[in-house]
């Protein structure tokens, strides 16, 4: 009965480990349409019309964001190893409880993470105030940079 059990957990945890090293990469967590174009953001870049730029403002939800859900991977990725550990050395009650607690802590700083970026990136927030202004700022860069680029393709070497 333990092995059933650790087994579906470690499945799960595997399943749940590639999600959140997917979740944590993409681009996607926030789109939308500014100024006209469409954009979108995730926790290391964003992209304006389907060219994106690296976060170059640091902001501290963002960087809450990326701690918690780089711990949750980590989290996860130890209790997927101390599952899998279990059922090669034969069942160890210690160990299968450790990676329980390991996968059900990432989930929940998973949460936490997701609760952190969407208090934040609320629709009420983006029509006004601190996150309008970095919004701006983004537009802003990501257009000096493309301004940038169409100078160094004629041939202009000069600084924007």
């Amino acid at each position: 009965m333990l092995y059933t059990l650790a087994g579906g957990g470690t499945l799960c945890g595997v399943a749940a480990l590639v999600l959140l090293i997917v979740s944590t990469a993409t681009d996607f967590w926030m789109q939308y349409r500014y100024s006209g174009s469409s954009a979108n953001q995730g926790l290391w870049r964003f992209c304006i019309n389907h060219k994106c730029h690296a976060h170059t403002i640091t902001v501290a939800f963002w960087d809450a964001t990326r701690a918690f859900m780089l711990l949750a991977v980590l989290s996860c990725f130890a209790g997927v190893v101390l599952g899998l550990s279990a059922f090669t050395n034969g069942t160890k009650n210690r160990r299968v409880r450790t990676g329980g607690i390991a996968l059900v802590l990432s989930g929940f700083l998973a949460l936490l993470a997701l609760a952190i970026y969407t208090g934040v990136c609320s629709s009420s927030v983006l029509t006004s105030g601190p996150l309008q202004n970095l919004l701006l700022q983004i537009t802003r860069t990501a257009k000096q940079e493309e301004l940038a680029d169409k100078d160094r393709s004629n041939g202009c070497h000069c600084c924007v």
